[in-house]
């Protein structure tokens, strides 16, 4: 079982880095049978960074069950 199988539609974590708190949140946008599409956020919890975070997306290619 790949490990895009064991997520779930919506994940958030909190992350320090450099003593700094983010929220991340990872999204799956498609799931396909040949594809997995994945959205992931970041923001440091402020009122305007949260209402437009840093985000991107990218597909991955599921493996062959061949």
């Amino acid at each position: 079982m790949s490990s895009c199988a064991k997520l779930k539609d919506e994940q958030v974590y909190e992350v320090d880095l450099d003593s700094k708190q983010f929220q991340v949140e990872v999204h799956i946008l498609e799931n396909a049978s040949e594809y997995i599409h994945v959205c992931v956020s970041v923001d440091d919890g402020s009122f305007p960074a949260s209402l437009k975070p840093l985000s991107s997306s990218f597909i991955r290619k599921k493996k062959s069950s061949r």
